[in-house]
């Protein structure tokens, strides 16, 4: 979305009164008339000058200091082949008249950019309590559609956390009736963070973990064949220390779980 802004004022989305919205529109294409100029002019533009231990250096622009360069290998060639030298003056003409062409129109260009500014800036001012409604009353409009994406949330997440209950009580027939959370400490919903499905539709290993259903730590209970409930691959990690796992590359790896019942 383009996001017009005037004066750090955000008018994308707004109401304007067709006066204002007028000179904002001759604000906008004063400045893309003054930006393009530049930009398809900016080899005559002098750099900003600059001191060295020699004094000031006043830099020519681009152009010139190109035309210039040509017209010394022009010379040179002249002087190889024993011909008359280039006319200097009516070689660089047509580059210094655009210098001077844009010395001319540069500063008339930003001129009319900043009294455009002026202009649309002193219209949005006066449509500034009407602007503050219109966003006060779209902020009232976004909260009511946040409570109501707020509740579905609530009420998606409190089925979650009641259907993964009910996975831990039917794999552990009724013995475990909720998740032992390990590994998933700090997450703002730990279920969310516990479930994590494979592509083949079956508990990741660490999700597993997480839930107390496998690696050190688990549930010392019975449970179904878990081999169609978590993934089945063998998976080589580092040692457990404290319910994490261990950083140490050097620690010794082991296998630490074969998909199946386990007590």
């Amino acid at each position: 979305m383009n996001e017009r802004i005037v004066a750090g004022v955000p008018l994308a989305g707004m109401k304007l009164s067709p006066a204002t919205n007028k000179k904002v529109k001759a604000y906008e294409d004063a400045k893309a008339r003054y930006r393009k100029y530049l930009a398809d002019n900016r080899d005559c533009a002098a750099p900003l000058p600059y001191s060295t231990l020699r004094g000031p250096q006043n830099l020519k622009p681009p152009a010139l200091v190109k035309a210039e360069k040509e017209l010394k290998e022009l010379d040179a060639k002249a002087i190889a082949k024993g011909e008359p030298l280039t006319d200097k003056d009516e070689f660089l003409a047509p580059v210094r008249a655009r210098i001077d062409e844009y010395k001319r129109t540069e500063p008339l260009l930003k001129k009319a950019m900043e009294e455009a500014e002026e202009a649309a800036i002193e219209a949005i001012r006066a449509e500034l309590p009407s602007l503050a409604r219109q966003a006060m009353d779209a902020a009232t409009e976004a909260k009511k559609e946040y409570e109501k994406a707020l509740e579905a949330a609530q009420v998606a997440q409190a089925a979650l956390r009641g259907q993964i209950k009910r996975f831990m009580q039917y794999v552990t027939g009724g013995v475990v009736r909720d998740a032992r959370f390990r590994g998933v400490i700090g997450e703002s919903d730990k279920y969310l963070a516990a479930w994590d499905i494979t592509e083949d539709g079956r508990l990741s290993y660490a999700g597993a973990f997480s839930l107390g259903l496998v690696g050190p730590g688990a549930f010392n209970v019975d449970t179904i064949d878990l081999t169609d409930f978590i993934e089945p691959e063998e998976e080589e990690m580092t040692p457990w220390e404290h319910g994490h796992r261990s950083l140490d590359p050097n620690a010794e790896k082991h296998v630490v779980w074969r998909p199946g019942s386990y007590n």
